[in-house]
């Protein structure tokens, strides 16, 4: 008997022991592409999953607290897997960091004379960057303590989205903005945040339909119409930015359009992708209320549209880098990480997070609440 038990576990531990070698792997293997490829773009592809990792664990500790003051009801058991986003906070933390060190190589704004280099100015840029996201990381620790400790702290929820929206604002003007240092938008800080919490809410259905078995169809119809509502906000955010770069045609604005619209560059492919499947493809796909409500076809859908929510970050680094659409090796080795890395920590979910034995209630509620 123990040694099945024994032998059981190890089958039960060498998914992760796979999915942790894959990471180190990848991560060894971006280190020799920024040595001996093309570092520019390696130290770019650290960056884009940056963006989007961060997005995605602060979107996930977030979206509880936005429930909560809006005196959402829904949640249920669910919350345990979105709160359990506060363990990738810390990874993020170490990337910036590294980012920070590795800044020569993908900041074009160092060492240039800029009429905003006050603000883009390497130690107080890096500085600020890391105090926001180091104290955004503490106060949703806090909040993510609070919650499981069967409180509601709705003043404490109301705290965290505002700082939220401050720190990642920032965020998304200093290091994705900020990548063409003569271009800037006033609109691009709010975009960024709530194509954040687009990235999380897909996130949280894509858990909610594959890891959480306590999820019901309910919950998934409830997060789906999130997905809606937030690919239609972000997409008029975008709009927001492009129409008046349309209309006005000054060429210190048009910077931002040519590079993702020029088909010598190949980016327009990238963008027709995104308009499909981020800014108007929820409304189509999750359309049908049946649609909402499949675990297979919802988990598939967000799967999906989560992928083109990592491109539409790789879409605002790299054309502001002047970089061509390619997927090279430092792509495959930034892609690797990043997807193994979250299968590590769905994994985790599954184990430690999601109650054991709630597969089979969870059938029982799907049964008998899905409609024919």
């Amino acid at each position: 008997m123990s040694n099945d038990r024994g032998t059981g576990r190890l089958s039960q531990q060498r998914p992760a022991q796979i999915l942790a070698a894959i990471v180190l792997l990848a991560l060894l293997a971006w280190i020799a592409a920024g040595i001996w490829w093309d570092a520019r773009r390696a130290w770019a592809m650290l960056l884009t999953d940056f963006l989007f990792l961060s997005s995605l664990s602060a979107g996930l500790v977030v979206w509880p607290a936005i429930v909560i003051v809006s005196r959402g009801t829904w949640m249920g058991t669910t919350q345990r897997t979105a709160l359990a986003g506060i363990v990738l906070l810390p990874v993020c933390v170490l990337i910036l960091l590294v980012l920070i060190i590795g800044g020569r190589y993908w900041a074009p704004w160092l060492g240039q004379n800029l009429p905003n280099s006050w603000w883009l100015n390497a130690g107080f840029l890096f500085t600020r960057d890391m105090i926001s996201l180091i104290v955004f990381t503490g106060l949703a620790w806090w909040f993510v303590w609070a919650m499981r400790q069967g409180r509601q702290p709705k003043r404490l929820a109301a705290w965290l989205i505002f700082i939220y929206s401050i720190v990642f604002s920032i965020l998304g003007i200093d290091l994705a903005m900020g990548l063409d240092p003569r271009w800037y938008s006033l609109v691009f800080g709010i975009y960024f945040f709530i194509s954040g919490l687009l990235i999380a809410i897909v996130g949280w259905l894509l858990i909610s339909a594959t890891v959480d078995a306590t999820a019901t169809p309910d919950q998934l119809s409830d997060q789906a119409k999130l997905v809606i509502t937030f690919s239609m906000l972000t997409a008029y955010l975008m709009y927001c930015q492009l129409l008046p770069i349309w209309y006005e045609n000054m060429p210190q604005e048009t910077r931002y359009l040519v590079p993702r619209m020029n088909d010598v560059t190949h980016w327009p492919n990238i963008s027709i992708v995104l308009l499909a499947l981020v800014y108007l493809g929820p409304l189509v796909l999750f359309l049908r209320r049946d649609a909402k409500r499949s675990y297979t076809y919802a988990g598939t859908m967000a799967g999906v549209i989560l992928a083109a929510l990592w491109l539409e970050r790789w879409w605002l680094v790299m054309p502001s880098l002047g970089e061509p659409l390619r997927f090279g090796f430092a792509e495959i080795t930034g892609v690797a990480a990043l997807v193994a890395g979250l299968l590590l920590f769905g994994l985790w979910l599954r184990r430690s997070v999601v109650p054991q034995g709630a597969g089979e209630a969870s059938q029982q509620v799907q049964v008998g609440g899905t409609e024919p």
